[in-house]
């Protein structure tokens, strides 16, 4: 902007789509020093309290991620040590720009913390506000408050309640 004229900038864009051109991710992160990509560290397990919802969070997330000209980096599907190392590295390394993290606790190994890697972090489904961390969750208490008051309404009276796992988070506060 500015060092090009509209008309010769015009030629360029219509040049590049019909070339097929995609700018290098690498290469822009490098000029600015700044990665686009933020990633998201999944629960250890698949039933650790948000697996039904998790792909529709994964496409939400993905969907506001690309209109804000970000990607989407999954950094893990297991949590187990290797991992969690990796995930580190990641976030300490400059190759992410933010950690979203998704239903579970920060990696944590060998006294590092992704609290210290000094990116922006998200917690979802989980609240971690208590870790000073953003937090989006639902309000479980409030919904199932909901739902048994319109079950009531509908004359049950009997109710029969399948828990998660013990402790989790999602089942403490419904």
């Amino acid at each position: 902007p500015g060092r090009v004229n509209e008309k010769t900038r015009a030629k360029i864009n219509a040049a590049a789509r019909q070339l097929g051109y995609t700018p290098n991710a690498m290469a822009r992160g490098l000029r600015v020093g700044k990665s686009n990509v933020i990633m998201i560290i999944l629960p250890g397990s698949l039933y650790y309290g948000a697996s039904q919802v998790i792909p529709q969070v994964l496409q939400s997330i993905n969907k506001s991620l690309i209109q804000g000209g970000y990607n989407l980096m999954i950094a893990n599907l297991d949590r187990d040590e290797v991992s969690e190392r990796h995930i580190l590295d990641l976030a300490f390394g400059g190759s992410v720009r933010g950690a979203i993290i998704l239903s579970s606790k920060l990696p944590e190994v060998d006294g590092r913390s992704l609290a210290n890697s000094g990116l922006p972090i998200v917690s979802m489904l989980l609240d971690m506000s208590d870790a000073g961390l953003q937090s989006v969750v639902t309000n479980d208490r409030e919904a199932v408050r909901d739902v048994t008051a319109e079950l009531i309404r509908l004359g049950h009276r009997r109710f029969f309640y399948l828990a998660g796992p013990e402790g989790n988070y999602h089942d403490v506060e419904r």
